[in-house]
């Protein structure tokens, strides 16, 4: 109940409510077991040869599942951080290969990321809204790459960790700490080349002036 006095008088006043009304009601609470763990499936699908200025090239693919049960909370992922690295495995400014960094959903393009003179090589691709997975539930990240019309240098990869995945507890918003899977999950060498410029031909002719009839004879 609400008692509202008047604070000079102490008399009683009305208290009136918006729509709905009294009673007010909280709503309704579900109470969940914490989240306990996430299971990460990867496979890289980076080709060898890559053209340069090629938009939407598969590098890598995730596979996020909720592997509890009913009651216990769902998972977050704000979205997937890809790290950049050469064919050694160091870190590697994408900057000069790099365009845009794309996120698709279950085939469902979902999110992306531009790449600039400062970003670095990790690149965050954040979500407009966070992924959410419901106990039971698998989604399916693709991370796809376009690249500059000239790239420099010509050999590169891409690697996702768990930290990349930036899961949380649904519910509480605490960092996931049991993410199972193979990691890191990386998308092999890729090497970009570039559309050749132009084809040579040269052919001579074989074929003798006279010919007689029925006698084989190559032409060039």
């Amino acid at each position: 109940d609400v008692a509202a006095r008047d604070v000079n008088s102490g008399r009683p006043v009305r208290v009136t409510a918006n729509a709905p009304g009294f009673p007010m009601s909280s709503g309704t609470a579900t109470f969940c077991t914490p989240l306990r763990s996430v299971d990460v499936a990867g496979n890289g699908l980076l080709a060898e040869r890559i053209m340069a200025g090629s938009a939407g090239v598969p590098v890598l693919r995730l596979r996020l599942r909720h592997p509890g049960s009913a009651g216990e909370s769902p998972f977050s992922c704000p979205g997937v951080t890809v790290r950049v690295l050469d064919e050694a495995g160091h870190a590697l400014d994408p900057n000069p290969f790099l365009d845009v960094v794309r996120v698709r959903l279950n085939g469902v393009d979902f999110a992306s990321a531009y790449v600039t003179a400062g970003t670095g090589s990790d690149i965050s691709v954040d979500f407009s809204s966070p992924l959410l997975v419901e106990p039971g539930g698998v989604d399916t990240l693709e991370v796809l790459v376009d690249l500059d019309a000239a790239p420099s240098p010509s050999r590169f990869q891409m690697q996702v960790n768990p930290a990349g995945l930036r899961i949380t507890d649904a519910t509480d918003g605490r960092s996931a700490i049991n993410i199972t899977g193979a990691f890191p999950v990386t998308s092999g060498i890729g090497r970009i080349i570039f559309p050749a410029a132009q084809v040579l031909f040269d052919a001579d002719g074989l074929l003798p002036a006279n010919v007689a009839v029925g006698e084989e004879n190559d032409c060039m």
